[in-house]
């Protein structure tokens, strides 16, 4: 999490960029009680939704003849948020929380999978 000037009302608050430091899903969600205005209220992991990944056939080396399965093996919720269909990754949008673990773990270059926001 990064604390980036030229936000708008946004500006100076934490943020993430799942390139360099996505969320980590942490179990007791510890940003929560952290949040000195308590505008993060605790809920359950699967209800999280910070964005949403989306992945690009064309970056993914899966879609291109090679074994990969990271993005799953990394991901807070596998086999619910990221799935494998006929070797290849899917996202399963309605329980992706965007936390960006898939991105940020993903081995392309540049990233097959993007955080897009809410």
């Amino acid at each position: 999490m990064v604390l980036q000037p030229g936000y708008g009302i946004a500006s100076g608050t934490p943020h993430l960029e799942p390139h360099s430091g996505p969320c980590q899903m942490c179990p007791e969600l510890p940003c929560i009680g952290a949040c000195p205005s308590g505008a993060l209220r605790p809920i359950p992991l699967e209800q999280v939704r910070i964005g949403i990944a989306r992945l690009d056939p064309a970056r993914c080396i899966a879609f291109h003849g090679q074994d990969c399965h990271v993005c799953l093996d990394v991901c807070p919720l596998p086999g619910k948020a990221i799935a494998i269909e006929a070797g290849r990754p899917a996202i399963l949008d309605a329980r992706c929380t965007g936390c960006g673990v898939c991105s940020f773990a993903c081995v392309a270059q540049p990233t097959a999978i993007r955080i897009e926001k809410l």
